[in-house]
């Protein structure tokens, strides 16, 4: 992330289970238990889970050293991945998890979603998001798992 652009809070008052809500058309099961977290290789076929929409998978990972960049600065070592042409984020899913499917109802976090690019009407084809590892390096954190 750009310096000084780093966006996320802390909120208290909640309890939270090693368990991510995937409630869509593109997960076969509506929650799934945090069982690992890493970094995608390139060519690794991923999942997203957003607020509006839903879960997608089938989106295969094009790069983990990508650079993203807007009138805020530049964004570097992301993931960059595409779905074939199809919507793989909607306008608002900024903040889901990127996570790989294990078994029925297991999964391992890959990263957290922050922009697309390819939009029309915020239906976006590429999907930037931030690497688990930089993540949990950068703040010091690890996923919760059950």
């Amino acid at each position: 992330m750009a310096e000084g652009a780093d966006d996320q809070s802390l909120l208290t008052g909640s309890a939270y289970g090693a368990t991510i809500w995937t409630d869509g058309p593109g997960d076969t099961a509506n929650t799934r238990t945090v069982t690992g977290a890493g970094d995608p290789g390139v060519g690794t076929v991923v999942c997203q889970s957003g607020s509006f929409s839903t879960s997608l998978c089938g989106i295969t990972v094009r790069s983990t050293s990508a650079k993203y960049c807007h009138f805020d600065g530049c964004t570097t070592y992301v993931i960059r991945a595409t779905r074939g042409g199809q919507v793989a984020i909607v306008g608002g899913d900024s903040g889901g998890p990127v996570y790989t499917r294990r078994g029925s109802t297991a999964a391992t976090i890959r990263g957290i979603t922050f922009t697309g690019a390819g939009c029309t009407s915020s239906r976006c084809t590429t999907l930037y998001a931030e690497r688990y590892n930089s993540i949990a390096g950068h703040l010091g954190i690890t996923a919760l798992t059950g």
